[in-house]
């Protein structure tokens, strides 16, 4: 039995079909993340902490005395928090490596993802797109750090690697496991709520392609939708009756007091409700900085309360709405010009060696735009619709534009998760038009 199951997972990482050199080149892949892992989480230890970290083992706290989080939502704090009751005093050595487990275990599924949107015979291909996720400097960094962005990627690639094993294969099962780890991604993090529109689309042009064939799958998918709508509005009718608020947690209404405190919007005078202008006039700073202005609005939230003070968010967004179009118009056409899609103080700088961006976020947006259109085009035409390729597409595509729009000081760690399906979208492209070169060269 041990020796069935140890077989069946070497072939989950090298399956034999694998060209002998391909093989060799997942083999050295592995190893080099495996070497990666150990040197920096027992080497040179890193785990990273930040004025977050707490806030996820305070959540913790709180779940356990029967309570949902008015700050985080609870995957991460579970996770973390049941590695400190198992492994304290050490706990945040323990996380790092658990995300390291993970990570690599994610690895193998980045290929399968790739095998099932690129091709099982295009093998060269598949291996370059497990490669570059693997070792991608900013994903392999934040494996690091007591965060939720690695278990944001590496969910991500699990979440991927269902859905298209689903949408390839016509695989009820996949289909439930792809919404159970949509679900758990944003129970991670808020932010993948922009993922439901996305396979909204995806889910309906999966049944237009498939017809009558895909019948059962797309009820599976269609069933995995509902329930994870229906969980989460589960989960805001629980934060409403508990705190007054209408959202997964509060850390939007903070986002969005933050960009009207820098634009000058608040004020006394701005709250029509005495209470908020108390609050306002108690801990108001003139010529704050980011840490006072983030010291202020928790004042004034603990002085109000969630309620009164998501309310208060809500009359300024209701009342100064042209702020926040120049604000979102000035982000998407000036700002995200050298925007990048990952932090600049990540692994090669702990070699003090400083890192290029990734890749700029507003070329990233273009680029998804114009070869996403040219696509629905080409499908248009042929009458065939390619939802694999659109999810890879859209998703990250989305996922930028959100993070972008909500959080803006925060969007390299926010469209983190994309990266991998970005390197999966660019394979793709490349190797089709790679393979339609050879096809016209050869008439």
């Amino acid at each position: 039995m041990i020796r069935s199951w140890l077989s069946r997972a070497l072939n989950c990482f090298l399956p034999p079909e694998l060209p002998k050199g391909v093989k060799w080149g997942y083999a050295a892949v592995y190893a080099l993340v495996a070497a990666i892992a150990v040197y920096f989480s027992f080497v040179k230890p890193y785990a990273t902490t930040t004025w977050d970290t707490a806030g996820y083992f305070t959540a913790f706290d709180t779940l356990a005395s029967g309570r949902l989080d008015l700050w985080r939502t609870p995957v991460y704090p579970i996770v973390i928090g049941a590695i400190r009751t198992i492994a304290a005093p050490y706990e945040l050595r323990a996380v790092e490596v658990v995300q390291w487990i993970v990570f690599f275990l994610s690895i193998p599924a980045m290929r399968l993802a790739a095998t099932r949107v690129i091709g099982e015979r295009h093998h060269t291909a598949v291996f370059a797109a497990t490669a570059l996720y693997a070792l991608c400097p900013s994903i392999l960094a934040y494996n690091d750090f007591i965060l939720t962005e690695s278990l944001s990627v590496s969910g991500s690639v699990f979440f991927a690697a269902s859905l298209l094993k689903g949408l390839r294969l016509d695989r009820p099962g996949a289909m439930h496991r792809a919404m159970l780890w949509l679900l758990a991604l944003i129970m991670l993090r808020p932010l993948f709520v922009c993922y439901l529109p996305v396979m909204a689309v995806v889910i309906v042009g999966y049944r237009l392609q498939g017809g009558a064939r895909v019948r059962r799958a797309f009820r599976s998918a269609l069933l995995g939708f509902a329930v994870c709508i229906g969980v989460l509005g589960g989960y805001v009718a629980v934060m409403y009756h508990t705190y007054g608020i209408t959202s997964l947690s509060i850390v939007n209404s903070l986002n969005n007091y933050y960009i009207f405190r820098r634009n000058g919007v608040v004020t006394p005078e701005s709250a029509s409700n005495p209470v908020v202008k108390a609050a306002i006039e108690r801990h108001f700073v003139e010529n704050a900085r980011f840490e006072q202005i983030w010291a202020e609005e928790l004042n004034i939230l603990d002085d109000v309360g969630p309620a009164v003070f998501a309310d208060y968010i809500g009359e300024l967004m209701a009342n100064h709405r042209q702020t926040i179009v120049d604000v979102w118009s000035f982000r998407l056409f000036y700002k995200s010009t050298y925007y990048a899609l990952s932090h600049d103080a990540q692994m090669t700088c702990r070699f003090d060696r400083p890192k290029p961006p990734f890749i700029p976020l507003c070329d990233g947006m273009v680029f998804l735009i114009l070869t996403l259109t040219a696509l629905c085009c080409l499908w248009g035409w042929r009458r065939r619709v390619n939802p694999e390729v659109l999810f890879v597409g859209g998703a990250p595509l989305v996922l930028m534009v959100s993070s972008l729009i909500g959080a803006q000081d925060e969007y390299s760690r926010l469209s983190l998760p994309g990266i991998p399906l970005i390197i999966l979208y660019i394979i793709y492209l490349t190797d089709r038009i790679w393979h339609g070169f050879l096809r016209l060269r050869a008439r």
